[in-house]
């Protein structure tokens, strides 16, 4: 699933998709539709709870905030988020 972000609109990507495309199956999704965009949801609460009216020193202060909100939250939440029952981790 992709937005019509310009990183997924380049010459690059647009090779790579034609390249294997008997292995993808890409959607765009609507112009101006966040919400149909799952991760989103999970943007959303991150931003909520992590950035939202908080000032930061500095860029890794804010990257190991979000790191931190990231490992302490439950997974099961995620989830829940992401429209996903039973959400089982996937190490690779």
């Amino acid at each position: 699933v992709l937005d019509n972000a310009s990183a997924h609109t380049t010459t690059k990507v647009a090779q790579f998709c034609q390249d294997h495309s008997h292995q993808l199956e890409l959607v765009f999704l609507p112009t101006y539709s966040p919400h149909l965009n799952l991760i989103e949801r999970l943007w959303r609460v991150m931003r909520h709870q992590v950035t939202k009216n908080k000032f930061y020193d500095s860029v890794n202060d804010v990257a190991e905030a979000v790191v931190n909100w990231f490992e302490q939250y439950p997974f099961a939440r995620f989830g829940s988020l992401l429209g996903v029952e039973n959400p089982q981790p996937q190490f690779v």
